[in-house]
């Protein structure tokens, strides 16, 4: 996220907000939206936001995900089959293509040869 403030005049600003679509989402902007425009009011009343912390931090999420998934190093954990996923050769596909999850295979280099792809 990029945040850039333009000033308009002496009581007059902009704020603009740059955000990746993978970073941000229709979902995610509006509780971004909402806090904002919290902070702002509160700062432009004279005082701090009063925001009640948060029931679950990301270290929480990192525990509960890694404790779910298991270690990619035992065979039979989530994790493990997740990992091998990438690795394999898709049904069909030609030796050595590197096919992507999508399943579909990347075709052949092309070259100047006559009669070949």
């Amino acid at each position: 996220m990029r945040a850039e403030l333009f000033r308009l005049g002496a009581d007059e600003h902009v704020l603009l907000l740059m955000v990746h679509h993978i970073a941000g989402d229709g979902w995610s902007l509006g509780p971004l939206v909402r806090d904002l425009a919290a902070a702002y009011t509160a700062r432009a009343a004279g005082h701090a936001p009063d925001w009640a912390p948060l029931p679950v931090q990301y270290a929480d999420f990192a525990l509960w995900q890694r404790a779910s998934l298991g270690d990619a190093s035992d065979a039979t954990s989530p994790a493990a089959g997740s990992s091998r996923t990438g690795s394999r050769p898709w049904p069909g596909c030609p030796t050595g293509s590197n096919c992507p999850r999508t399943g579909r295979c990347r075709p052949s280099p092309r070259t100047a040869a006559a009669g070949s792809r």
